[in-house]
């Protein structure tokens, strides 16, 4: 690698982990993905090794290109921000250590907003993130790159195919060395088949209440029992995305340094208010 791209790399995951989007992926409660079409079982403890679920991060070891799908809100590009900013971090931590020997060779996380996307992979990452790329050959030199290709649907239908083919071809041409997970809704898997053929497909599992109620309330009791008081208010807080976007800016008086428990409690206190005004509104009418 170049001194240029080493610089450029520094910069780069700097950026991304300070990045406010990616700050506030790393507090959701991890989600679960399972192969597609294949249904979730109610008792979990009865899944075998070789069948257990997966995360975001035990995928981007598992497979070389896998597709991310699920319905919208489902958590797709809170998944991703969360694994980019994870590897980020320990990049930035191994570099500060300086002695790698023995360490894993992590990947490189790109993360490409694909409704950014103009013509080109690296024209998209420095559109994004406000940094002109080196070439993604150099930066391949010296570690494999993870490509994050976030809402293919995203994709303007005029730039669909053209899209799609440079992005085969950037893979391609990078071979060994490139990954990706490649993130779209349910409804339009079907319309990037074709370059899809071969990908190994997972779909993100629904954040359970009882998942996410025991979360909460190793952290904060008196807010897991005000949360249950009403299936609504639950159903509300599982939505990774509602989540990941409050943890950020938390409404109704909470702080900047308010756990995610406390962005739940008082979004939901939102959400009820709107309900509120909703029902008094349709009353008037």
């Amino acid at each position: 690698m170049t001194h240029a791209s080493a610089t450029w790399l520094q910069a780069y995951l700097q950026t991304l982990c300070e990045h406010p989007q990616f700050v506030e992926a790393r507090s959701v409660i991890p989600l679960w993905l399972a192969r597609e079409g294949v249904a979730e079982p109610a008792d979990h403890s009865a899944l075998t090794p070789s069948a257990s679920r997966v995360t975001i991060q035990m995928a981007a070891e598992l497979f070389t290109r896998m597709a991310l799908i699920g319905p919208a809100g489902a958590g797709k590009t809170t998944l991703l921000r969360q694994l980019a900013i994870g590897l980020a971090e320990t990049l930035r931590a191994g570099e500060r250590g300086g002695d790698r020997r023995g360490e894993a060779v992590l990947p490189i996380p790109l993360y490409v907003d694909l409704a950014h996307f103009r013509g080109s992979i690296e024209a998209a990452i420095a559109d994004y993130f406000d940094l002109a790329l080196p070439t993604l050959a150099d930066l391949a030199a010296e570690r494999p790159l993870l490509f994050l290709l976030d809402g293919l649907d995203e994709l303007a239908p005029s730039r669909q195919l053209a899209g799609m083919a440079a992005i085969s071809a950037t893979l391609t041409g990078l071979g060994t060395q490139a990954r990706s997970i490649a993130a779209c809704r349910n409804e339009a898997l079907s319309l990037f088949r074709p370059w899809l053929d071969t990908v190994e497909v997972r779909g993100i599992c629904p954040l359970l209440p009882r998942d996410l109620l025991g979360t909460i309330e190793s952290q904060n009791p008196e807010l897991a029992s005000w949360l249950q008081r009403t299936e609504d208010l639950v159903s509300l807080a599982t939505r990774p995305r509602w989540l990941a976007g409050h943890a950020r800016s938390p409404p109704y008086g909470c702080d900047a340094g308010c756990s995610l428990a406390g962005a739940a409690r008082s979004c939901a206190c939102a959400a009820t208010e709107w309900d509120n005004r909703l029902h008094r509104s349709q009353h008037v009418a």
